[in-house]
């Protein structure tokens, strides 16, 4: 039998709106997610005109996002009470 544990899994969709960005908590604090987002955020800038990322941070997270320059922002639909819409503009 074969476990394989998962660093983390991140997923976008639907024009630069990021989800699913997990990380098992052993991995919290290595750096492992800011280089991660650095990367897909270098990787999203050029190929868009939109010129942003978006995500519904749970709020456990939304201190990673803020950090790494994230905003509020006005979701465009009604989001659960522990969602928090942030953008990044480029």
């Amino acid at each position: 039998m074969c476990l394989r544990r998962y660093l983390a899994l991140f997923w976008f969709q639907d024009y630069w709106n990021l989800s699913d960005f997990f990380f098992v908590p052993e991995n919290h604090g290595a750096g492992v997610g800011r280089f991660l987002l650095s990367e897909t955020v270098a990787r999203c800038k050029p190929q868009d005109a939109r010129g942003y990322i978006r995500v519904n941070s749970s709020k456990n997270a939304e201190g990673f996002y803020r950090k790494f320059g994230f905003s509020s922002h006005e979701a465009s639909n009604d989001v659960p009470n522990f969602v928090v819409p942030l953008i990044y503009r480029f």
